[in-house]
């Protein structure tokens, strides 16, 4: 049966022109920390090989890449082009998952303050240096980024009416194929998305255990199924020359005692303040997060039973996500 309470007809237009000062400042912000080398005549990596057309995306297990290239006028090669795309859509992801964030809730409060605090912590991450400085591949990956929030969202009206919108979900596999066939670390972005979702839903939703354990459900499988088509595609069409990530992954390599201590040095450092990719942030908003968390419920008299732990070992699992690949190298 069709649930009428969490419809919600709010576009993305509507959501943007009321938050409109945010994404303003979001897109100064972005172009003051990363256009003096979006917008100039650096190349790095990689990118003097894409200019003469030179790739192996489609042997490393990756030809989401040369999906999006085609899809975006990139096959021949343009630099400006691509610093233009790539800036754009670094603007426009924390907008969609802001977007993606503000339905799941049903919040209609401080929907400038919220997506100015997420955008602003995302474009200055100092993950971006890195990532943008291979610009044979960053204006494909911002761009799967917010492949992946309109990928979740489709999932989520599928969710509200699986009986009349069930086919909408080869749309999200398709979406999600090219992602995750462009960058395998957007895999976690998905599983991150998804577990925000979950919390933010539960805020407007009020399910029961039952109901918390079918929405799970109902992620997890999807999730398998799409992961699963997409390694056997891969594996079988695209893994000619073996992926890039086989010979970065220690496990076998070390004992398991090295590799276990390795992770918790990672996992340690990323806590940190360690200049230039940790500022040492990530671990005390976590904390916050918990904290706030806790209060909520104590405030609202919600003992610790039921589906209050279940959105306790989501939350627990979100603020765990970054640190999955982690596991995996």
């Amino acid at each position: 049966m069709k649930d009428q309470r969490v419809e919600n007809n709010y576009s993305i237009l509507e959501y943007i022109l009321r938050a409109k000062w945010a994404v303003v400042i979001i897109a100064v912000t972005t172009f003051m920390s990363h256009g003096s080398f979006l917008f100039s005549e650096r190349i790095g990596i990689d990118t003097e090989l894409i200019i003469d057309g030179v790739h192996n995306f489609d042997k490393i297990g990756r030809p989401g890449l040369i999906w999006l290239s085609k899809l975006l006028g990139l096959s021949w090669f343009n630099l400006f082009y691509a610093q233009a795309l790539t800036i754009l859509f670094m603007v426009f992801i924390p907008v969609a998952f802001g977007y993606l964030f503000h339905v799941s809730s049903g919040h209609e409060e401080y929907s400038n303050v919220t997506l100015l605090a997420l955008g602003l912590s995302f474009t200055v991450s100092p993950f971006w240096a890195t990532q943008i400085y291979f610009l044979n591949q960053s204006a494909q990956v911002t761009l799967s980024c917010i492949l992946i929030v309109i990928s979740i969202w489709v999932t989520e009206k599928v969710r509200h009416d699986i009986s009349h919108r069930w086919y909408y979900l080869i749309l999200t596999f398709a979406l999600t194929q090219i992602s995750f066939s462009c960058y395998q670390v957007l895999v976690m972005i998905y599983i991150m998305g998804v577990a925000a979702v979950f919390l933010f839903s539960s805020l407007k939703e009020k399910r029961t255990l039952k109901q918390d354990l079918c929405w799970i459900l109902y992620h997890a499988v999807i999730f398998i199924i799409e992961f699963t088509v997409y390694m056997i595609i891969v594996q079988n069409f695209y893994m000619s020359a073996g992926s890039y990530l086989e010979n970065q992954i220690q496990w076998g390599n070390s004992t398991i005692a090295q590799c276990l201590e390795n992770c918790i040095n990672a996992i340690g450092m990323s806590l940190g303040n360690n200049p230039p990719y940790y500022t040492g942030l990530y671990g005390v908003f976590s904390l916050i997060l918990l904290a706030v968390t806790v209060y909520q419920w104590i405030a609202h008299r919600n003992p610790w039973k039921n589906n209050s732990i279940v959105f306790f070992l989501v939350e627990l699992f979100l603020i765990f996500t970054p640190f999955i690949f982690i596991f995996i190298i």
